[in-house]
């Protein structure tokens, strides 16, 4: 049996070509050589720096529980293990084959929240607006590493990566700017669905 530390070795090289590559694409965000994509609505990146297993999918469902009384939210997710490809609204009939175990586990748990899949979310959110115009939140499960939604993290509306303790304060803050936004008349009413 190999060692372990005889396969870190082997593999140090990649990891380091991969952390420079992560750098690089990073400090290109971060210089705005390369432009992110920014919306009109809140965007919500529940995320870790793990992988599996970190509590992000009770995070997200929290979430869809929190905010779906008072606005029409949205999640959108890759699909993780699906075969088809493409963006897809999730439907309670559908099977994880189709939208994945997570988008399908939020589609039958929530029928009147919108769920959808897509590899890019790029792609994903303007496709998901388009089809639910009247989606006023949208959660992003697990995307810690989209640099590609709002060029910097200060931009982004908020990231979650495991804050327990923080997550209803952040949330209600967030509710609290949607509400200011609706007073001075950049959106319609964020408590009609």
């Amino acid at each position: 049996m190999i060692d372990k530390w005889f396969i870190r070795i082997l593999l140090s090289p990649l990891a380091l070509l991969f952390g420079i590559g992560v750098a690089v694409k990073s400090l290109l965000y971060s210089t705005r050589l390369l432009k992110g994509v920014s919306f009109d609505i809140p965007i919500i990146n529940v995320g870790n720096l793990t992988v599996g297993g970190a509590g992000k999918t009770p995070h997200a469902e929290y979430l869809i529980r929190l905010l779906s009384p008072y606005m029409p939210v949205a999640t959108l997710s890759r699909g993780y293990k699906r075969k088809t490809k493409g963006f897809l609204i999730a439907r309670p009939g559908h099977n994880s084959d189709q939208v994945g175990d997570e988008p399908l586990l939020y589609a039958r748990k929530y029928p009147n929240v919108t769920v959808a899949v897509s590899e890019s979310r790029v792609i994903g959110v303007p496709k998901l607006l388009q089809s639910r115009p009247s989606v006023r939140a949208i959660i992003l499960d697990d995307a810690k590493g989209t640099m590609t939604l709002g060029t910097t993290n200060a931009e982004r509306d908020l990231e979650l990566l495991e804050e327990q303790e923080r997550l209803q304060e952040k949330i209600r803050v967030l509710y609290e700017q949607q509400k200011d936004r609706f007073r001075r008349g950049e959106i319609e009413d964020p408590t009609v669905s």
